[in-house]
């Protein structure tokens, strides 16, 4: 009789440690799944913020690039200015017209489509007087 308790005892056991053996596996699966899942996130996350980094540092190429061609055309104009300076009156040249053409057009090769560069009319106003060739810059 004894033994008989000590067997259906022995059962009861087993059959409780394997449920709780089954139960930490599927508790594990699930560890394991949500892991991965996080882990696949992350990955995608990575992935947007180094097209994001690629993306900007072309546009940063861009600029750069737009920044030295506008110096070039200062230094042009500049010395444009200097030699008509001495062979008759100074002229006033116009300078934002070709800055914003060339911001509007690395904005739209960058695909921006509003790049945070104000509109031609909010930069530059021509003034009244038909004579004063002068441009007001718009604050």
């Amino acid at each position: 009789m004894q033994i008989l308790r000590d067997k259906e005892g022995f059962k009861t056991r087993l059959t409780d440690a394997e449920k709780k053996a089954k139960e930490a596996e599927q508790k594990r699966t699930q560890l394991l799944f949500s892991i991965e899942k996080e882990r696949a996130n992350w990955q995608l996350e990575e992935d947007h913020l180094r097209r994001k980094q690629i993306e900007l540092e072309e546009f940063i190429q861009n600029l750069e690039k737009s920044k030295e061609t506008l110096k070039k055309e200062n230094t042009k104009l500049r010395n444009d200015a200097r030699s008509s300076s001495n062979n008759g009156p100074k002229k006033q040249f116009v300078f934002a017209k070709g800055a914003q053409h060339l911001l509007n057009q690395t904005a739209a090769s960058m695909g921006l489509a509003n790049s945070g560069i104000p509109p031609k009319s909010n930069l530059v106003k021509q003034s009244s007087s038909p004579n004063n060739q002068s441009l007001d810059v718009a604050t």
